[in-house]
């Protein structure tokens, strides 16, 4: 092999490589570099996922390269270089010439050669949005299906037993029921860019043409990116069965109000579980946000837009909190049908039926004064 690249543009594309991170397989550590259409392709796998990028190069000869990863590292610290030669043992970097010892194409972890059916589409500021409901996955071990995203018609889910978080998408809806990993999450978050219009084609792999058959991988192309992860197996929860489709309570409010009067709650927060209060009053159109310690109590008074009953209600003051910086600098909707039932949140607009969460509130003994 012998080419000539723009040095920036190789570093730009080992940096997004690099997502891929070392998995519990002993897996020989590299990127592959291998000539395709006359394009120069590299690619990183750790076995359970991996990135391909196809560059633009000058390609004098043919041929294949394991490149070991200290001498990658190399490569992502040259400073100065506009153009480099990269040859099958050495690298010229205007008079710095950096040899290496190439490894075995024969250990690259390859992931299996599967037949991908299209999927879907949907553009990068989309699938970012979609991604939102990351901050709902499951962060232990118990029910390892639940570390992920599922997408089932035209949702992403996340929960974990207490928060459910659904985004609902207007430019897609698939027959197939997925999970995603967290390894394939972080890669996407870390890849994609979040402002662009660029399409995200999307591709199953099946182990049968049989579309009742498990995904076992999922396979993401992104302009001159191609990422193939492995899914996680198994049937998700049935979130739908837990909300709510009706309520008794309803309240409009500016997120922000809320979001900075609970923040401030935590100034009182000790090592248990910071629990918020909430006290709806449909007369006064008020939300009374409380919180207390032994030492200190905060009550705060929110003007809301109040239709329904009048609720007590409480939850755990971090929950809430993560829900809301979903919706900062936005009016939201919370929906109530009893103290013991989940609150359901939706944005007050025309959008509000694309974006959801659920949380869980915490069972409290009738005078409020204890947690039940």
């Amino acid at each position: 092999m012998k080419i000539s690249i723009l040095t920036s543009q190789l570093q730009e594309a080992i940096k997004k490589l690099n997502t891929i991170v070392q998995g519990k397989e002993n897996i020989s550590q590299g990127i592959l570099f291998t000539i395709e259409n006359n394009y120069i392709v590299l690619k990183k796998s750790n076995g359970t996922s991996q990135i391909k990028i196809t560059l633009d190069a000058n390609i004098s000869e043919n041929g294949s390269l394991f490149m070991p990863i200290n001498t990658i590292k190399l490569i992502e610290k040259l400073k100065n270089v506009n153009y480099l030669e990269l040859n099958d043992n050495y690298i010229q970097a205007n008079n710095k010439k950096i040899k290496f010892i190439p490894m075995d194409i024969e250990n690259y972890w390859n992931i299996k050669n599967v037949e991908y059916m299209y999927n879907f589409e949907l553009s990068s500021k989309e699938l970012t949005r979609m991604l939102s409901v990351k901050y709902a996955c499951a962060k232990d071990d118990t029910r390892p299906i639940l570390q992920g995203i599922n997408i089932k018609e035209n949702i992403f889910c996340a929960l974990d037993g207490y928060i459910i978080s659904l985004r609902e998408s207007k430019e897609f809806r698939v027959n197939h029921n997925v999970t995603i990993s967290p390894e394939n999450i972080k890669i996407l978050d870390k890849i994609i860019n979040k402002k662009s219009d660029s399409k995200v084609i999307i591709f199953n792999n099946l182990e049968s043409n049989d579309i009742y058959e498990e995904t076992t991988h999922i396979m993401y192309t992104i302009d001159n990116i191609e990422i193939i992860s492995r899914t996680l197996q198994g049937d998700y929860f049935n979130y739908k069965n837990i909300i709510p489709e009706n309520h008794t309570t309803l309240i409009k409010l500016d997120t922000n109000k809320l979001f900075e009067n609970m923040e401030f709650l935590k100034n009182i927060k000790t090592d248990n579980m910071m629990l918020t209060k909430f006290n709806i009053d449909k007369e006064s159109n008020i939300l009374i946000v409380n919180g207390s310690t032994i030492e200190n109590t905060i009550e705060d008074k929110i003007e809301c837009d109040v239709s329904g009953d009048n609720l007590l209600i409480a939850f755990n003051c971090e929950l809430m909190l993560l829900v809301l910086k979903n919706y900062k600098d936005k009016n939201i909707t919370m929906n109530f049908t009893s103290r013991v039932n989940p609150c359901v949140i939706r944005e007050t607009s025309e959008y509000n039926d694309y974006n959801l969460d659920v949380v869980l509130p915490i069972r409290i003994r009738e005078t409020m004064d204890n947690v039940a």
